[in-house]
């Protein structure tokens, strides 16, 4: 049922061009811009430009990138469409225009990293996009790791398409579980709930036939090994994963700094209260970092189902906040 309302919810708001943050229709709200047609196949900054902008107006809802696939066109053609523009699936100038894209080319915002970090079963690749400053502060936003959890990646998605603030390393990781994600399923194609599945020292064989289903062993999943390399690897000081059972700030006491989750409590309204499923629950994501790396604040914040882009950047903006505190 909850899946259910999401797409509904995600698809009327596309549909009628609602996701929006207040003032981003402006053509002056504009990143960045091109110079020539982009079109179903193209590869590149222009690209790059084009994804950013519809999504920074609500028309896709995924993770940005160089290529123009088909779900681009799709987008493209709906925006045509909203705005009584020729319906071609391209953006050439007058599209361009209408918002606000058109122009001398300026740099747009690129990740200075792109890691592969693990394949998943069925051979999806799980990705890890860096930004901002080498050397800076450490920081990992996980966007979903329960495939049918979707919104946390539309923050992910926003952090991708935010300057990074000076002094912070940034990581992203759009989904740890991409078999889930394109099943819409909460587990991997196992049955294997990945965040009951961590090496973190208290994990418990739990959960046989149900949805939290623990694994036959720690780390007994690809796609969690693959996490475990990449964090091990990082050991950031600050790691943020969005689920979505709920509205509030999961309370975990384990956190070196628990200043930092009233700090996001105050920023985002969101309360501090304990998630019944999982507060105390083993071989969790974010256990596995509170306990590896020494001074880590890795936390869980649970998001509501009726999800918006104004939500995205709400929670986007709270965690480069507390990434500058870590």
């Amino acid at each position: 049922m909850v899946r259910r309302l999401l797409l509904a919810v995600v698809a009327l708001a596309l549909t009628a061009g609602m996701l929006v943050v207040p003032g981003a229709q402006r053509a002056d709200a504009a990143s960045c811009r091109i110079e020539r047609v982009v079109s179903h196949g193209s590869r590149g900054d222009g690209v790059l430009c084009v994804e950013r902008r519809l999504l920074e107006i609500g028309y896709i809802d995924r993770s940005v990138d160089t290529y123009f696939g088909t779900r681009t066109r799709d987008a493209v053609e709906r925006l045509q469409r909203n705005r009584g523009l020729r319906v071609t699936g391209f953006v050439g100038e007058q599209t361009a225009r209408s918002i606000g894209i058109w122009g001398p080319t300026v740099p747009t915002h690129r990740p200075i990293e792109q890691r592969r970090i693990g394949t998943s079963i069925n051979g999806n690749p799980i990705w890890a996009f860096r930004y901002g400053t080498p050397g800076g502060t450490r920081v990992v936003a996980v966007g979903q790791i329960h495939g049918n959890e979707p919104g946390g990646a539309q923050i992910a998605a926003y952090l991708r398409v935010q300057r990074t603030p000076g002094g912070i390393d940034l990581w992203g990781v759009d989904t740890v579980n991409p078999d889930g994600w394109r099943a819409q399923r909460r587990t991997n194609v196992r049955g294997v709930d990945l965040n009951r599945n961590f090496n973190s020292g208290n994990w418990v064989y739990s959960g046989a036939g149900t949805g939290s289903y623990s694994g036959p062993s720690a780390a007994s999943e690809p796609e969690t090994r693959a996490m475990q390399g990449f964090l091990d690897s990082v050991r950031p000081r600050l790691m943020v994963v969005w689920h979505q059972v709920g509205r509030h700030v999961d309370d975990n006491r384990s956190v070196a700094n628990y200043g930092l989750l009233r700090r996001y409590s105050t920023v985002t309204g969101y309360p501090i209260r304990s998630t019944p499923s999982c507060t105390t629950c083993g071989g969790t994501l974010t256990s596995y970092v509170n306990r590896r790396v020494s001074g880590a604040t890795a936390f869980t914040v649970e998001m509501p189902t009726d999800f918006t882009y104004r939500t995205a950047r709400t929670h986007a903006m709270a965690f480069l906040d507390l990434a500058g505190r870590a």
